[in-house]
């Protein structure tokens, strides 16, 4: 508003420094002084607010809300709030509502509204962003990273970026190239300078003219070489501890050997006090760990200086001796020989030569076998374990295993077994191959052989099998006399005789049971059912044959039995040859009626009453083609029925009588029912003309059976000469031939079409719809039902009164017959009348 008072022409009243702007609207002269009061415009006060506001950034909606309040003076209130409800579309901007009230209405009033109070709406950009300082980050980051030591420029910056955040909302985000500040001294050590850029998130902001970046950070950087000299020192404790040493120096030749990392020595390595060689004496050793190159190494706590220390070794000078060349000593002895037995065997191990300071004190066996190999396990001791040692530095007694071939096994002639095995089936006939392979399998045989296998050459049940037999010993305690342990074979020679006694009379009696007390269909079915018959397994049916063609009584059937293979069976009278059998087989090939005539409803045929018993049974051989109708007689026939009954003495049927169906075709042509073509002349509409001309075919001829024709032509001709319709006989009519068709003449006559009033007395009549033709129409045909108003057009409607009063009309239509009428000619009117 100050803005608006210096561009505005008012007048002020009141206190000289008021900042409202007022125009004169009247002046009251009352006791020789002047009221005036200050109007209000709406759109200067929200011009004065809006520039209060624009282009400014406010950090907090209270800031907003108290500087519009403090545009409130004596008199003017003015109240602000903030507008959750409206969100304007700049980012940042927020909507804020003003409430400003008159409250004394002798100095102020609104230019144009009654009330003192109005409602405005402003808005002002606010940025809530806590202000982050440059100087306070700097020192955060000094504290946290600058002057740190590290081994690789790497290692700095991978701090720098992995632990980023300098506070919340705060971090590191960019570093700058670095810049190399060398030591003079040592190009291994120097100083690294950083720029680094620092980013900030939605709620922070840096101070005025700060971009977040040149802020700095300094490292040391130490590129020397890492040395952790306890893992040296571990590295030659490992080698003295727990070992015994013959002298000091070869403790020094010990640790001089051994692999230290190439940027250290030992140096100063030194006996603390001197070796008085006493045995398992522990003597102290002193040494300096030093570095090679101190410009590129360093030990792990960063210094370079020589790391001294001390250890202990055992140093003493008893005998070695060595168990395992006695091992090679004993084993030697024994490798080259067999003994009889595990005696013999430790006997030798205990006259060996070995060093007179170690003695055998126990021998112990796996195994007592008589063949194979034995270990031995033998307890060596050391006679003095002052002055002597095992290499491998202990004194306790040791174990060392040899091993000796022992071979006591009994000897067996191959010679003898064999002739006992063949003893077993000389001069003998076996049932089987399985009774002369149990006999081998029997043999006595003396002990430590046993037989492994009997395989034949050949498989037969009648005549001699050779097999080779497979005899084995246990070579862990029997050897052949050959001195060979392998198993060997013989040949056995068996005669076989285990054919199977097959009985004739069984076979008989098998066969006789299929036949007897049975009634074949045929002889052909008799043979079958022998040549079917399940047979034992032995014999075969050769031949069923039969001479015999009856077929109503007995047939003489011979059969002729083999057996199957004569080198498996015999007959128990001990022949092979074939034998022969007669029976008599009971044949009735006959069969029921009902077999052949499936059919029994013969349908719809015709038959001459002269011919009738052969026309149904030829319809019947029709239907069911297997039947022999001359086996069959034909009698009681109507139009519907027959009794079929099976001829005395038939050979092909059962006697039996039945009855067939059917429907005898009666049809006559139509021409016989046809007395009157002429159907003489009549009045008909259109509509109703086919009806019409079915009722006068009927009437004028009473035979005909109207629901067997139908129309298949017409030729109408209206007056000037006969009209023309042709019938038919519908398809597969039953009672007339369907070929037949018949012509019938008529003439259609019109009347007249007459005024309808006239049946009424030229009354005029009452219609709703009067002018419409359609509803008019409608309306006529409801009331004057005898008048074929299909056949009538309606053609104008002539008013011929009105009345006001009552709001009558009255009129007429003009009516005539419809050009194609059948039922009409001429025209006529009808009166009629509407109230509307």
């Amino acid at each position: 508003m100050k803005k608006l008072l210096s561009i505005m022409s008012i007048l002020f009243v009141g206190t000289t420094g008021s900042i409202y702007p007022l125009i004169v609207q009247n002046q009251v002269e009352k006791q020789n002084s002047i009221k005036q009061i200050n109007i209000l415009k709406l759109s200067n006060v929200r011009e004065n607010l809006e520039d209060q506001l624009k282009d400014k950034t406010f950090s907090s909606s209270s800031e907003v809300i108290d500087i519009i309040a403090k545009n409130s003076i004596d008199g003017l209130q003015y109240k602000a709030s903030l507008n959750n409800t409206q969100t304007n579309h700049k980012q940042n901007y927020e909507v804020f509502n003003v409430e400003i009230t008159i409250t004394d209405e002798n100095k102020f009033k609104w230019d144009n509204n009654k009330s003192n109070t109005i409602l405005l709406t402003v808005t002002a950009f606010i940025d809530s962003r806590q202000i982050i300082d440059h100087d306070a980050i700097q020192k955060s980051l000094d504290e946290n990273f600058s002057f740190k030591t590290y081994n690789s420029s790497f290692d700095s910056k991978f701090e720098l970026l992995t632990n980023n955040e300098i506070q919340e909302g705060v971090n590191i985000i960019y570093i700058n190239p670095e810049e190399k500040i060398i030591n003079p001294n040592n190009k291994k050590l120097y100083q690294i300078d950083y720029q680094v850029n620092v980013d900030l998130d939605s709620t922070k902001k840096w101070a005025e003219n700060d971009n977040g970046t040149n802020f700095s950070v300094s490292s040391y950087i130490d590129e020397r070489n890492y040395i952790d000299f306890s893992e040296i020192q571990k590295q030659i404790n490992d080698v003295v501890e727990n070992n015994y040493f013959l002298s000091t120096q070869a403790v020094k030749e010990a640790v001089n050997e051994i692999n230290i990392n190439s940027a250290v020595e030992i140096k100063n390595l030194t006996e603390v006090f001197p070796d008085n060689k006493i045995a398992t004496k522990e003597v102290e050793f002193s040494y300096d760990l030093v570095l090679k190159d101190s410009e590129n190494s360093k030990w792990k706590d960063g210094t370079i200086n020589n790391i001294p220390n001390t250890f202990k070794a055992k140093v003493e000078n008893r005998k070695i001796l060595d168990y395992e060349a006695v091992q090679t000593a004993i084993s030697n002895t024994l490798k080259d020989n067999t003994y009889t037995s595990v005696e013999e065997a430790e006997k030798t191990i205990r006259n060996v030569q070995i060093p007179s300071e170690i003695s055998i004190s126990k021998i112990e066996s796996s195994t007592s076998t008589i063949f194979g190999s034995v270990e031995f396990v033998i307890e060596l001791k050391i006679n003095d374990t002052e002055n002597n040692k095992w290499k491998d530095e202990t004194v306790t007694n040791k174990k060392i295993s040899v091993s000796a071939n022992i071979d006591g096994r009994k000897q067996i002639d191959f010679e003898t077994a064999s002739s006992q095995i063949n003893q077993t089936v000389a001069g003998k006939i076996f049932k089987s191959m399985t009774n002369a392979e149990a006999a081998i399998a029997e043999a006595n045989l003396e002990e430590g052989i046993e037989i492994s296998s009997i395989i034949p050459k050949s498989t037969t049940i009648y005549g001699n099998v050779e097999y080779t037999v497979e005899i084995k010993i246990d070579d862990k305690l029997f050897k052949w006399s050959d001195g060979t342990t392998e198993d060997k074979a013989l040949e056995v020679l068996a005669e076989i005789d285990g054919r199977t006694i097959v009985k004739f009379e069984s076979v008989q009696t098998l066969i006789n049971k299929a036949n007897d007390n049975k009634t074949f269909k045929s002889v052909d079915e008799a043979i079958n059912t022998i040549e079917e018959l399940k047979m034992p397994k032995e014999v075969i049916i050769s031949s069923v044959t039969s001479s015999s063609e009856v077929k109503v009584g007995t047939a003489e059937i011979e059969i002729v039995i083999d057996l199957k293979d004569a080198s498996l069976s015999k007959w128990s009278d001990e022949t092979v040859t074939a034998k022969t059998m007669k029976i008599n087989s009971k044949i009735d090939s006959r069969i029921k009626l009902s077999t052949d005539l499936i059919t029994k409803e013969l349908g719809y045929f015709a038959f001459k009453q002269e011919t009738n018993e052969i026309d149904i049974l030829n319809q019947m051989l029709k239907l069911n083609a297997s039947l022999k109708i001359e086996e069959l007689s034909v009698s009681n026939i109507t139009n519907s029925s027959a009794t079929i009954k099976v001829k005395e003495g038939s050979y092909e049927y059962f006697s039996e009588t039945t009855t067939v169906n059917f429907e005898r075709d009666v049809r006559i042509d139509i021409k016989e029912h046809v007395k009157v073509k002429d159907l003489g002349t009549f009045n008909t509409t259109k509509n109703n003309l086919n009806a019409t001309i079915k009722d006068k075919i009927k009437s004028l001829n009473k035979d005909i059976n109207m629901s067997e024709i139908e129309q298949i032509s017409s030729n109408i001709v209206i007056e000037t000469g006969p009209s023309k319709v042709v019938w038919k006989v519908k398809d597969n009519s039953k009672v007339y031939f369907d070929q037949s068709t018949i012509e019938f003449t008529f003439t259609i006559k019109r009347q007249a079409l007459k005024d309808p009033n006239t049946s009424y007395t030229r009354a005029k009549l009452y219609i709703e719809y009067m002018r419409d033709p359609d509803l008019a129409k409608s309306q006529l045909k409801a009331f004057y039902r005898n008048y074929e108003w299909d056949d009538i057009e309606m053609v104008q409607f002539t008013e011929t009164s009105y009345s006001s009063e009552n709001m009558r009309t009255e009129g007429y239509w003009s009516i005539k017959a419809k050009s194609d009428s059948y039922y009409y000619t001429g025209q006529a009117i009808v009166y009629v009348y509407s109230s509307q």
